[in-house]
């Protein structure tokens, strides 16, 4: 893909950016969009393909301060003046027009969803019932794919029970980590550590396809210390990650 950019600019108050392409489609961009997938060092992590920038870090109401481009690239100062840049055929990729994301919902069959809220109770099924029966097991996927997330109690305290899991329904994905990845807190500083880490940036790798990730502590947690956060950010993310 070879896109080029004829004119750039900031609507709706600074909120929005418009692209004019070279053939005369007109693309809009959310500013919070925009400042939640820069590609700088400081907010995307290269190597792993994964967001540096934390969720709670992120201004919804963010506006763009300065906007400048050339036919390759749009360059956007925001308020604090950070400074973020995006290549075309990277925007292009990733436009919001009804065309585009019709045609990326059918590739990837997109299915119903039921969005969390504030009385929204996590699924929970038993680990040993979804590897034994097949009613279990389709109850399980059937979740995952309506609602995101769900909850498997009851497997052992051994490594190898994600693997288990993966084989029940068909093979692990190999990733930067390969197909397993402990994640380990230690005192010096590395990607998984004691500071806090973005949840998203643990993607495996950025896919278009529909994959899923699996996590399996191999101790007890204890409330207040061990635990996890999970977002539903489908009512503020509009398309699909970078």
């Amino acid at each position: 893909m070879h896109c080029a950019i004829q004119n750039a600019e900031a609507l709706d108050g600074a909120h929005l950016m418009q692209v004019l392409w070279q053939d005369g489609t007109k693309s809009l961009f959310p500013a919070v969009w925009l400042r939640d997938n820069c590609q700088c060092p400081d907010c995307y992590l290269d190597s792993a393909k994964a967001r540096k920038l934390l969720l709670e870090a992120l201004d919804v109401n963010i506006g763009i301060k300065g906007l400048t481009f050339d036919r390759k690239k749009v360059h956007i100062t925001w308020p604090n003046d950070h400074y973020s840049e995006f290549e075309a055929d990277w925007l292009k990729k990733r436009c919001f027009s009804q065309e585009a994301r019709e045609k990326l919902q059918r590739q990837l069959f997109l299915p119903e969803c039921q969005y969390w809220g504030s009385k929204f109770q996590l699924p929970t099924l038993d680990f040993e019932d979804v590897l034994k029966d097949d009613e279990q097991a389709y109850k399980w996927l059937s979740s995952l794919k309506k609602i995101g997330i769900v909850r498997l109690t009851g497997a052992s305290d051994r490594r190898g029970e994600i693997l288990k899991l993966g084989k029940r329904i068909g093979f692990l994905y190999l990733t930067f980590y390969g197909s397993l990845t402990v994640l380990m807190a230690r005192s010096r500083r590395t990607r998984y550590c004691q500071a806090l880490f973005s949840v998203r940036a643990l993607s495996l790798v950025w896919l278009l396809s529909h994959h899923l990730h699996m996590a399996f502590p191999l101790g007890p947690c204890t409330p207040g210390i061990s635990s996890s956060i999970y977002k539903d950010t489908s009512p503020i993310g509009l398309g699909p990650h970078p």
